[in-house]
């Protein structure tokens, strides 16, 4: 009896010793478990920022778009300033092919980081049309002015011609 006591008096761990679970996992690149722990999080916490955005990223660079997007809207709804995670999520909406929407996840990565290699080159990636392109062009043109002369923007523009077959 005082066994079976013992046993029904343990805890369950809190969510803050799951995430810490997750992390140790994480960083272990033990990528199973950490995805499991930060699952228990979300469910005990839905809105936990920190689990979200590492299991958003777990899944992204697992290559598990299908299971990172809809972490990766929600985390970029709540959390608009986090570069890394509008990059993230604006290429997960290319791949899809929200070519406009991804511009918008590039152009928000971009407030906060100019010059910034992966939005830049999302950005000229998801021009299309003519039309598209010189907007795109414009855009890159008035952030490089705002920013100082990086490489990031040469190799966005160069893309936009590629794009054009110039």
């Amino acid at each position: 009896v005082a066994l079976a006591f013992a046993g029904c008096s343990e805890k369950a761990p809190s969510k803050d010793q799951i995430l810490a679970r997750a992390n140790e996992a994480l960083a272990a690149q033990r990528y199973s478990q950490a995805e499991k722990d930060y699952r228990e999080v979300l469910r005990l916490a839905p809105d936990d920022l920190v689990a979200m955005r590492r299991l958003a990223l777990l899944y992204y660079d697992q290559g598990q778009i299908a299971q990172a997007y809809p972490i990766l809207k929600k985390y970029a709804d709540l959390q608009p300033n986090d570069p890394e995670t509008q990059v993230k999520f604006g290429l997960a909406l290319f791949a899809t092919g929200d070519f406009a929407q991804a511009r918008e996840a590039a152009l928000q990565a971009l407030s906060k980081r100019p010059g910034e290699e992966q939005a830049l080159s999302l950005l000229a990636d998801t021009a299309r049309s003519p039309e598209e392109i010189a907007d795109v062009r414009k855009t890159i043109e008035d952030l490089r002015k705002t920013d100082q002369d990086r490489q990031n923007y040469h190799l966005a523009f160069g893309s936009l011609d590629l794009r054009k077959g110039d």
